[in-house]
């Protein structure tokens, strides 16, 4: 017999056995012949076949007995006091069985059905849960199955793609492109293009496009994914769906407008009246009539000190408003960067020497030009620099280096690094010294004057520079250590 036949015929044994004493309790309550199985069958509520099969084996037995009719053989019972004893034991025991597994079984039936409606009321809460959070989001969400059809939308996403009240009004497995045929051409070639490049399994998002109503808003893609952010995918491996997300931008834009306008109200109109104050303190200093004594020279030269500062700082502020703006556009040009460093060292040298730090500049051997605007470039130079200067203290050595790199690149680069030997940017400070408007603690400076100085605008203003000439610019610091500014500048504009 082979291992997996054990199970069946135990199987066949059982039922055989049940069939059987079935059989025997009918014949228990009713010792009449009976001239055929079918009735018996019937009654047992098992084949024809079966019931037959077991009466005959019964009768061979000798527990009943068999008799030759027209329809077929006649059974009744047919035993002795100690067998009827033995039988009727047994069917007791058997009753008792079946009592007992029937009210299991009763019992199961209701505890399943139990079970079923507090599942269901859970699914139903948690289903009516989940769709209130859907609905509740601010950022519209569309999710689309792999044929771009609507699966869900929420009220968010109906009111910016289709202008309704409610996603009610929105027919199942409406395809979304054709949903939203009457939006500008620009939002149907954003949504297209990122259904698209969804189905490669990615993420991608436009930004700042404009809808009806004189909205702005973000657009987001990406894959459906599980619980834990594993993408799901159909049986064929493309993937189960994308979501797309709407996020109305509109009053950033509107609160970045209103800023842009009050620092450029407020850059032009500080900016006549110091410039005018530096002028004038400038003259009364240089003037060859004026008499004053060391106290008043000195309050006068504190004068044009903090006037220049303050020239300075709208000057950046000015800048950075017209280059966020894209007002400011580079004006390139085919030059060398030996002319940017001598030009930044020229504005910064006297600084140095003031201060008594040493400027060290380390030029490739070879002249290295590219496509930039050289002012902007100088100006990006000298703010690196003058950070440099001020946590510099007397003796210390700044270093400017710059070399050019082909090796392994699509794009040759220049590479530019300012090197000094303060105390380091702190390392929770190092992702955002080149955010706008984020000052870094200068509190282990030498110079009292520079500590939480300026307004935070200076590497900001070199970011975007650096960035418009599609370059980068990190910085590397350890505490105690010093900070080197790196630059990547490619040598062409693309």
């Amino acid at each position: 017999m082979r291992s997996d036949e054990g199970p069946i015929l135990l199987g066949n044994l059982a039922v055989d056995s049940l069939a059987k004493l079935d059989l025997l309790r009918f014949f228990a309550h009713n010792p009449a012949s009976v001239d055929t199985a079918a009735s018996l069958a019937v009654w047992a509520d098992i084949p024809v076949v079966e019931a037959t099969r077991a009466l005959e084996e019964l009768a061979a037995a000798g527990i009943l007995e068999s008799e030759a009719g027209s329809a077929g053989p006649l059974f009744g019972l047919h035993a002795d006091e100690s067998m009827m004893a033995e039988l009727a034991a047994a069917l007791a025991g058997y009753e008792r069985t079946r009592h007992l597994l029937r009210r299991r079984l009763h019992d199961l039936r209701h505890s399943a059905q139990a079970t079923e409606l507090r599942l269901r009321g859970d699914l139903s809460r948690e289903r009516a849960r989940t769709s209130t959070i859907f609905h509740s989001v601010s950022d519209g969400l569309v999710a689309v199955d792999d044929r771009g059809a609507i699966v869900a939308c929420n009220r968010s996403a109906a009111q910016m793609l289709f202008g309704l009240e409610s996603p009610r009004g929105i027919p199942d497995g409406s395809d979304l492109l054709a949903a939203i045929d009457g939006l500008p051409e620009a939002v149907k070639t954003a949504v297209r293009k990122l259904l698209s490049e969804a189905l490669d399994g990615g993420s991608d998002r436009i930004s700042d496009l404009p809808f009806p109503g004189g909205r702005v808003v973000d657009l987001l893609v990406d894959v459906l994914r599980d619980e834990n952010g594993v993408p799901l995918h159909e049986e064929s491996g493309a993937p189960a769906g994308r979501l797309l997300c709407l996020r109305d931008v509109t009053s950033r834009h509107r609160l970045e407008a209103h800023r842009r306008d009050l620092v450029d109200l407020l850059t032009h109109d500080l900016r006549n009246p110091a410039s005018s104050l530096y002028t004038l303190i400038d003259i009364l200093l240089r003037s060859p009539r004026a008499s004053w004594d060391q106290s008043q020279h000195d309050l006068l030269a504190r004068g044009l000190n903090l006037s220049q500062h303050l020239l300075g700082m709208i000057n950046d502020m000015l800048e950075v408003s017209r280059t966020e703006a894209g007002f400011a556009e580079l004006d390139a040009e085919r030059v060398a960067f030996s002319r940017v460093a001598a030009a930044a060292e020229a504005q910064v040298g006297p600084l140095f020497s003031d201060r008594q730090v040493t400027l060290l500049t380390v030029l490739p051997a070879h002249e290295v030009e590219g496509d930039w605007d050289q002012g902007k470039l100088v100006r990006v130079l000298t703010n690196l620099l003058t950070n440099a200067l001020k946590v510099s203290r007397k003796g210390d050595r700044v270093q400017l280096r710059a070399f050019e790199r082909r090796a392994g690149l699509s794009r040759p680069r220049l590479l530019v690094a300012v090197e000094d030997q303060g105390p380091g940017i702190p390392k929770e400070d190092l992702p955002h010294v080149f955010d706008k408007f984020y000052k870094v603690s200068l509190a282990a400076s030498a110079d009292a004057s520079t500590r939480r100085s300026g307004t935070g605008l200076g590497l900001y203003f070199c970011r975007l520079v650096v960035e418009a000439h599609g370059g980068e610019i990190w910085a590397d610091s350890r505490s105690g250590k010093g900070t080197t500014m790196n630059v990547a500048l490619p040598l062409a504009l693309d």
